[in-house]
């Protein structure tokens, strides 16, 4: 049985309140080593992928500065951004490839278009990987088993920067086709319950004119874990975001999680 979402946000208070721990991405505090690239509204409309993926490895990069500095890529969050946004034509896209791609090399999916300079992009740090697991991961749709919450704090602690799908929802909890793809740099985790109660993000929507209440860099949003449909009609946990998440304007549930480890491409 689902309850409809406005009285989910009222049972929700009674279920997740206890304060908890707060686990943030290594390297990561509210002031430092978050990363935000942004849209500029130009080309770029569609390409929430790119942005996110760009944090990722700007955060990388970060934490690895001679491996960065060691090979031809572009360094920084926005020649990265930059590099990404010339190289593919805007258009929906998939982060998780993206990151593969950007370190590895090869082929992309086909709706993933590349643009002439794209051609020339990618595979950074092939001869570091070769033989080697990429240690990235696309998750999708948890099993109620074991769910988000748990997924995302194991991530966090294990060295891990997180990107995350979105959907939006109706009051029924059915998810809607409309996604949209940000970057995940902390949690607020209730230890007793072991469910996360809040996430701190930062989205490439900063920019757009025409939602004036959008926060700029880093914020908040409360969430809360609830078992729902997904497009085949099977179970699965996701987390609600209850706060307004860029041009949603709505509630929206977490479906995909995208982390990259920050040992990637670095020698054993």
């Amino acid at each position: 049985m689902h309850f409809p979402f406005f009285l989910l946000c009222l049972i929700f208070p009674l279920l997740c309140t206890a304060e908890g721990a707060t686990y943030w991405v290594k390297g990561v505090s509210p002031q430092t080593g978050w990363q935000d690239a942004n849209k500029t509204l130009e080309n770029d409309l569609s390409m929430c992928w790119a942005a996110t993926a760009a944090n990722m490895l700007a955060w990388w990069q970060e934490r690895n500065p001679e491996a960065a500095k060691a090979s031809a890529a572009p360094r920084g969050i926005g020649p990265i951004r930059e590099a990404l946004c010339t190289g593919f034509e805007d258009g929906g896209g998939e982060t998780y490839n993206t990151l593969v791609w950007w370190f590895k090399g090869g082929e992309l999916p086909a709706a993933m278009h590349r643009t002439a300079t794209g051609m020339q992009l990618g595979g950074y740090h092939a001869a570091d990987l070769e033989g080697k697991d990429f240690p990235a991961a696309a998750i999708v749709q948890e099993e109620p088993k074991s769910g988000l919450s748990a997924r995302l704090k194991e991530l966090i602690t294990q060295g891990y920067a997180v990107g995350i799908g979105i959907r939006r929802i109706d009051r029924e909890l059915r998810l809607l086709p409309h996604w949209h793809m940000l970057s995940l740099w902390g949690i607020e985790y209730d230890e007793e319950r072991q469910c996360v109660t809040r996430v701190y993000l930062t989205d490439s929507d900063d920019e757009a004119g025409e939602w004036p209440r959008y926060q700029r860099g880093l914020f908040a949003a409360d969430a809360m874990e609830c078992t729902m449909k997904d497009d085949k009609g099977q179970n699965f946990t996701g987390l609600i975001l209850r706060n307004r998440i860029g041009w949603f304007k709505a509630n929206a549930v977490i479906t995909t999680l995208i982390a990259l480890h920050e040992h990637a491409a670095l020698p054993d």
